[in-house]
């Protein structure tokens, strides 16, 4: 009878473990999509990030979470960040992920951007970063100094790309990338072929934003600059303009 009952406990508990590692190591996701792009914030708190997977019905187990978490040292070491948690990934891939802050990036596409204001409302749209807050780091003149910049000539070393950042990127960390592919384009041929037009690299900038906004046609752009800046284009051929535009 002893052998028997022995033999049944032993028997359960080799399912109970069984079950237990195919919830830790097995698939783990009760969303229905692909993936699931998980936010956490900086400062946030592992009970709010546990609040906001249960929210969107993310884990399976739950509780299970929250323990193999506290094993791990997790709540204590939390990475804010943008996260994707893909269908069927397993606890502990979730967990080692997110502990080891192994970001998805995210790119920010500048197009069009004629004001700061617009540049802070894109930076919001889609990084950790407020847009309040970008917006006042592109003011402060401290922010500026180290790129030989201010409020005013800002934006005009902000070139149409895509920039691909950490979604809890800094503003410094922001702006930085940006001005990096100003310096990669601004080579000193370039410098030179603005200098023979009486042109600043700002000044060129600002040239080539007002003939953006009047035309998407590349054939037109030269003829524009020469009609509306006679002063600056004498009679520009096509590729000396598009090395200021493009």
């Amino acid at each position: 009878m002893k052998k028997r009952i022995f033999l049944v406990t032993l028997a359960l508990v080799a399912i109970l473990a069984a079950w237990v590692a195919w919830a830790i190591f097995g698939p783990s996701t009760a969303f229905r999509g692909t993936k699931y792009n998980l936010y956490i914030r900086t400062g946030m708190r592992f009970d709010q990030l546990q609040d906001s997977l249960a929210a969107d019905t993310v884990l399976l187990h739950p509780g299970l979470f929250r323990w193999i978490a506290s094993k791990m040292d997790y709540p204590q070491n939390m990475r804010a960040g943008k996260y994707e948690i893909r269908r069927g990934m397993s606890l502990i891939s979730i967990l080692r992920m997110i502990k080891n802050g192994r970001q998805t990036p995210v790119n920010l596409v500048v197009i069009k951007l004629r004001t700061r204001e617009d540049l802070a409302s894109l930076v919001g749209r889609k990084l950790e970063c407020d847009s309040l807050a970008f917006l006042q780091w592109l003011s402060n003149p401290d922010s500026l100094k180290e790129f030989n910049l201010d409020s005013n000539t800002v934006m005009t070393a902000v070139f149409p790309d895509t920039y691909t950042y950490f979604w809890n990127s800094s503003p410094g960390r922001i702006f930085r990338k940006l001005f990096a592919a100003h310096k990669s384009f601004w080579t000193d041929q370039r410098i030179r072929q603005a200098r023979t037009l009486g042109l600043t690299p700002a000044k060129a900038y600002i040239l080539a934003s007002i003939v953006e906004e009047e035309t998407g046609k590349k054939e037109d752009k030269g003829k524009i600059a020469d009609w509306t800046f006679p002063w600056v284009c004498g009679n520009c051929t096509e590729p000396k303009y598009k090395t200021l535009v493009n």
